[in-house]
């Protein structure tokens, strides 16, 4: 064999230990990948699993006159209410932490959760009160916590969810919504403060203005009224959010 064809072979042998040599490190990166990957799956499904036992286990008893949210105070005692939409996604305790961060990534019983716990904004009224009362909620895949505001966009969708439930410790209120919209995250719809009459005029002008599906909305006529905002990522574009706003039945 000649020098030439010895180096020729070695060079090839050299090429094919290399290309086992990568096939196993990739081999083990895949594997570890993998292992990661189902190690975080199976604890954000554990994770989810407890949340979702939680929160079955503290639903409203609806025939406690009075006391209707004690299994879910007994959970946390920062619950402020619980929200339903019928036929949609939203059904949740509605709690209130000291600032607008901690429930975030927090769950309902105030552990760790990356999907965290819709929340009313901790410059309202914990008794919905006020003009206005903000509810947080995440968007996961327009799917889970207020995903499903987006499918309030439409206004067939929003003509066929008129109403949505609010339980409150002492009072269960229908909520009728006015109006879906799509707003940045610093939109005059953001302000909790309205003590002049004027401003909360100037508000509902505003929903009106940027509603992108709507009931019949009179400003005047909502002016004395108290209204619940439901809000949401959304990505048409940066720092957007949906959101969806309903007025108490009185």
């Amino acid at each position: 064999m000649t020098q030439t064809n010895k180096t020729s072979r070695k060079r090839k042998l050299r090429r094919i230990f290399l290309a086992l040599i990568l096939a196993v490190l990739l081999g083990a990166i895949a594997f570890f990948c993998w292992q990661y990957y189902s190690a975080e799956t199976n604890d954000e499904t554990a994770e989810n699993s407890e949340q979702t036992a939680q929160m079955e286990s503290a639903r409203p008893d609806e025939t406690a006159d009075g006391d209707y949210l004690k299994d879910a105070l007994a959970v946390n005692a920062q619950t402020v209410a619980w929200l339903t939409i019928s036929d949609t996604d939203i059904d949740f305790p509605i709690v209130q932490g000291d600032d607008n961060s901690y429930y975030l990534d927090h769950g309902f019983d105030g552990s760790y959760y990356g999907r965290g716990c819709p929340f009313l904004d901790y410059l309202c009224s914990s008794d919905f009160t006020d003009f206005n009362s903000i509810i947080y909620g995440h968007n996961i895949q327009n799917t889970y916590v207020f995903g499903s505001l987006l499918k309030f966009r439409t206004q067939s969708y929003f003509d066929s969810h008129a109403t949505g439930t609010l339980i409150l410790p002492d009072e269960i209120v229908t909520i009728q919504w006015i109006a879906c919209a799509v707003v940045e995250n610093d939109s005059i719809i953001y302000s909790v403060v309205h003590p002049a009459e004027s401003d909360r005029l100037l508000y509902l002008e505003q929903v009106q203005e940027c509603a992108v599906a709507s009931a019949e909305l009179t400003p005047e006529d909502l002016v004395n009224r108290r209204l619940v905002v439901l809000s949401t990522c959304s990505s048409d574009y940066e720092m957007a959010r949906t959101v969806l706003i309903g007025v108490l039945e009185e």
